[in-house]
């Protein structure tokens, strides 16, 4: 009837661990209230905008593929424009 645990975490992605503080950025998880004319307010939450890419290594000289947020991706192109 319900979905077993480790199929709800497979849906779930989870981002927001320490190791990845980088590739994101710093952007976590943010709550808030939606807040209708009515004024009813509802717990909510904002999910940084975190996209699947393929990322070149020098370390590795390939391709990586990471989850990175787009804010990191802009810092990664900004200091790849400006050395090079």
């Amino acid at each position: 009837m319900f979905p077993s645990i480790p199929r709800l975490l497979e849906a779930v992605s989870l981002p927001f661990k320490r190791s990845q503080l980088g590739l994101f950025h710093g952007k976590l998880k943010q709550y808030g209230n939606n807040v209708p004319f009515s004024k009813n307010k509802t717990r909510r939450t904002w999910l940084p905008n975190v996209q699947r890419k393929r990322v070149y290594s020098e370390t590795f000289d390939q391709m990586v593929r990471l989850k990175i947020t787009t804010r990191a991706l802009r810092s990664i192109k900004k200091v790849r424009h400006s050395s090079g």
